[in-house]
């Protein structure tokens, strides 16, 4: 889902780590998307899957 949402975009992932609860993602991107936009837009789409696929879960996570 996040290299969906990066491809989306534009935005080239140069380097990714899976661990067991987070992710590290090295990218490269145009100067006018800030970190914390790119954060933003692939947690948002990724948390909507996931409550989709498994929507016992927004249970145990009330927002």
């Amino acid at each position: 889902m996040a290299q969906q949402t990066c491809e989306k975009f534009e935005i080239l992932i140069l380097r990714g780590v899976v661990s067991q609860n987070h992710i590290h993602i090295l990218c490269s991107v145009t100067p006018n998307i800030s970190p914390a936009e790119i954060m933003l837009s692939v947690k948002g789409r990724v948390s909507r899957k996931i409550f989709e696929e498994f929507p016992h879960l927004k249970r145990l996570c009330p927002l």
